[in-house]
């Protein structure tokens, strides 16, 4: 019987969603999830930024000056929002980057594929 657990694909001519994926040898045969390329690079966007968010309020957790406190501020509240608020900005710097990294491999592709595109 084939496995039908479910294998994220990048979307390509020539398979559809839920086509039936043969693979070599003993391995189970797989069912396809196509995932169009603005989809994978929005999801590797949202990691990068996650990512970065996570590791920025870690840094800050342990004492690190992330960004500048607004005067007056005195609670744990108010500080960790502060801080969140900082960070949140920061982050978005990294997905920005792999937004641009991704729809330039994105772009090389189509360019590999289509050489009349190139000129």
């Amino acid at each position: 019987m084939a496995n039908t657990q479910p294998m994220a694909v990048v979307v390509s001519s020539d398979v559809e969603r839920g086509q039936m994926l043969d693979t070599r040898g003993t391995a189970p045969s797989r069912l396809t999830w196509v995932v169009t390329p603005l989809a994978a690079i929005i999801v590797r966007a949202i990691k990068a930024y996650l990512q970065t968010l996570v590791g920025l309020m870690t840094a800050a957790g342990f004492g690190v000056e992330i960004g500048t406190v607004p005067a007056g501020t005195s609670g744990f509240l108010e500080l960790f929002l502060a801080k969140l608020a900082a960070c949140s900005t920061i982050a978005l710097v990294p997905a920005g980057m792999s937004v641009l990294s991704n729809l330039l491999i994105l772009f090389t592709q189509l360019g590999d594929r289509f050489p009349t595109l190139k000129a």
